[in-house]
């Protein structure tokens, strides 16, 4: 169970996890305890609720427990035995890429993989990936798409993650050369319509959201410091614009949060169906941290203040293809 405790890990050794670019040990430690690799017995809800809430402590930490929670999601239409091996340990951490980046050719046994795929979440971490491949078919045909699920210790990590936000994901390129894999730890590609896909995009929605709410605890404590208003004698809480302020980004915050709840409610739809709700709730967590950071003032920017990190964070997050406002509204202009 994600509790306070738990938040107050992630929180304190967030600067750490940006620092060396993938999450602190303790931090890693503290979700396992908590169960928060688990997958929660495949209710949606529980899941995006505890990332939310792991976000407003450390959202590159909340966003490796998305990724690996969307790549054990696929690993459950695998094989018995496969499927067992891989999720028995539920505080393993899966990475990959659901992208068709690799090549695929028929080999005994199974198939050979070779390919590489950037932009890896937790790839130090993880125990096992799952990669989209293309497998060659004979003749004229063109390509199968699958996703072929192997240890990480058939791979190789380059570390080439060094980004504006999001910075403690690790999320490095992984090489991956002439790896056999066997039929059974093959599965079918995801499905771009299918509900599944509205699941994948509620956990990294949380985390934009709930870095929001982190940063929104931070400007709480903000006015509870007494500090004033740039050049007057006015602490934040006597000010009617500051307060006012607060009232709108406080309002911006649990405008994003209810639309998550909205698509929870009917979560068994395809993506297409929440478009305007994801965008939206997008939008207005942006909006709140861009708020946040005015009150802020330009302390908001020192590396020590954390809404930075957390306007930085979800900056990034947001452009993650399921989230993206752009490719969201280009799809549709195709329609």
């Amino acid at each position: 169970m994600i509790d306070n405790a738990t938040i107050r890990i992630l929180a304190d050794n967030a600067a750490l996890t940006e620092t060396q670019r993938r999450p602190a040990a303790a931090s890693l430690d503290a979700v396992r305890q908590a169960g928060g690799f688990s997958g929660y017995d495949g209710s949606i809800a529980d899941l995006t609720h505890a990332i939310a809430d792991l976000a407003r402590g450390c959202p590159s930490t909340a966003w490796i427990v998305a990724t690996s929670t969307t790549h054990k999601m696929l690993a459950e239409g695998l094989p018995e035995p496969v499927r067992s091996k891989l999720l028995a340990d539920p505080g393993a951490i899966a990475a990959g890429n659901i992208m068709p980046i690799g090549r695929a050719v028929p080999a005994p046994g199974g198939v050979r993989i070779s390919g590489l795929s950037a932009n890896v979440s937790g790839a130090e971490d993880a125990t096992w990936m799952s990669f989209g491949v293309l497998l060659e078919q004979p003749g004229d045909q063109p390509p199968q798409a699958m996703m072929a699920h192997i240890e990480a210790a058939q791979v190789t990590i380059q570390d080439t993650w060094r980004v504006a936000g999001m910075r403690g994901t690790g999320s490095h390129t992984v090489v991956f050369e002439d790896v056999l894999v066997s039929h059974d730890h093959l599965g079918p590609p995801p499905d771009l319509q299918s509900a599944e896909f509205t699941k994948y995009a509620l956990t990294v929605l949380a985390t934009v959201v709930g870095s929001a709410r982190g940063a929104l605890d931070r400007t709480y404590n903000l006015f509870e410091s007494g500090k004033k208003v740039f050049m007057t004698p006015t602490p934040l809480t006597e000010s009617p614009v500051a307060q006012a302020w607060l009232d709108e980004v406080t309002r911006l915050v649990e405008k994003s949060e209810n639309l998550i709840e909205e698509i929870l409610r009917t979560v068994d739809e395809p993506p297409a169906t929440h478009g305007g709700q994801l965008a939206e709730a997008v939008t207005d967590s942006l909006a709140a941290l861009d708020k946040m950071l005015d009150l802020n003032g330009l302390g908001g920017f020192a590396e020590s203040n954390p809404v930075q990190r957390f306007w930085r964070d979800a900056t990034v997050a947001s452009r993650h293809p399921l989230l993206n406002r752009f490719f969201a509204s280009h799809m549709a202009s195709l329609a």
